[in-house]
């Protein structure tokens, strides 16, 4: 995307942001410093509260059955659910670039023309 900006783009992000790191950090850094970058991360409500039962789970490398019977792992699920919908929207901000949500649920149209309202109104 750096090389296919031009300089003073809007370039507007959409992902669920799932594998952030130091690499994706770099990119915004560097895509920031020549164009308005605004993050809209598209969540799901499934990733917030899941229904009662056993769920396999993978990080790619190992699995595992989660229960969300189980309060522990209810709990757990909640704390990872939150540091997922947090920690990009800080790597955002940390540039100073424009952030917003988008959930699965939303009239896309009318959430992004709200927004870019809200954000292009005003300095990313």
């Amino acid at each position: 995307m750096r090389h296919a900006a031009r300089p003073g783009s809007l370039v507007i992000i959409l992902s669920d942001f799932f594998n952030l790191d130091e690499d994706c950090n770099r990119h915004i850094s560097r895509l920031r410093q020549h164009n308005d970058v605004i993050g809209c991360q598209l969540l799901d409500a499934a990733e917030f509260a899941l229904p009662q039962g056993a769920y396999p789970i993978s990080d790619g490398h190992a699995s595992s059955i989660m229960n969300t019977e189980h309060s522990a792992d209810r709990h757990r699920f909640s704390e990872i659910s939150q540091q997922h919908a947090e920690e990009p929207r800080r790597m955002f901000h940390k540039h100073q670039c424009g952030w917003m949500v988008l959930r699965t649920e939303d009239d896309p149209v009318e959430v992004l023309g709200r927004e870019l309202r809200i954000l292009v109104g005003k300095p990313l």
